[in-house]
């Protein structure tokens, strides 16, 4: 096996499609012109007594079930692929940012010439970005 082999398998069961496999079932078909077909995993439909005539016959109707694919196994997935399960907590990110600007702007300042304590230049410069971080600024508030 290689890897073509492998994607290839993998891309034509991506794009199975029951609606093509019975295209007698008026159920898929819908689905099909809808769009969302491929969406459906299984269809199951069977015979059910709806109710009896005058007579005291049966009269038979059809339920079906369908069961398409979970939403949220594939939220699951999608955050694995793109890594997204180990991003940082937007508000711990934000701080790190945050103290990363400050550093390097008081950086450039005293590179610059600047000569105030740097306690005093922290604070200037953390009160000129802080704007520039709302997502802090809405947390300390509460």
């Amino acid at each position: 096996m290689d890897v073509d082999e492998i994607t290839g398998t993998l891309v034509q069961h991506m794009r199975f499609d029951l609606a093509d496999v019975l295209p007698e079932n008026e159920i898929l078909q819908r689905a099909k012109r809808l769009g969302i077909s491929h969406l459906i995993k299984k269809v199951k439909t069977r015979q059910v007594v709806c109710g009896f005539d005058e007579e005291g016959s049966p009269i038979i109707g059809w339920e079906h079930e369908i069961e398409g694919y979970s939403a949220q196994e594939a939220a699951k997935q999608l955050t694995k692929v793109f890594g997204l399960k180990n991003l940082p907590d937007p508000k711990a990110k934000a701080e790190r940012d945050f103290n990363a600007a400050v550093e390097r702007i008081m950086q450039q300042a005293i590179t610059c010439g600047v000569t105030m304590p740097n306690d005093e230049l922290r604070k200037n410069v953390e009160n000129r970005l802080k704007r520039l971080y709302p997502i802090l600024e809405t947390d300390a508030n509460n």
